[in-house]
């Protein structure tokens, strides 16, 4: 189980880079598809350290998102003297979305899903 929640993870690591790097004149893609999967590399990342319990992770993993999200309504990047375009203050990110919100929770409804029917699927 946690070798699959680890291959996964990595897995959506490497799109969110494609999309970071390849195809980031698609605003779309950048902004929704990838705010949908970086919950996906948080849940399958701490799946793959520890089995917890589905609905918690995914709670802890939104509730995260979400934490990140306020701080970027609150302008932290600039607070701390991040350089736009930089490693840090994109990973941060600038500007709060409510449709942000909504990718986290959508992106940790679908990780229970395929944490359900792939990672820790029963073996018959």
């Amino acid at each position: 189980m946690r070798r699959r929640a680890l291959l996964l993870a990595v897995a959506v690591f490497a799109v969110e880079v494609v999309i970071a790097t390849a195809l980031r004149r698609y605003s779309f893609i950048r902004g929704s598809l990838g705010d949908f999967l970086v919950v996906f590399i948080l849940y399958f990342g701490a799946l793959a350290v520890r089995p917890w319990p589905r609905w918690p992770l995914a709670g802890g993993v939104f509730a995260f998102a979400c934490a990140v999200e306020a701080a970027q309504g609150l302008g932290l990047a600039s607070a701390l003297g991040l350089r736009p375009g930089g490693l840090a203050h994109t990973l941060l990110g600038a500007t709060f979305s409510w449709e942000d919100v909504a990718l986290y929770g959508l992106g940790c409804l679908a990780c229970v899903g395929v944490d359900a029917g792939f990672v820790r699927r029963k073996t018959q």
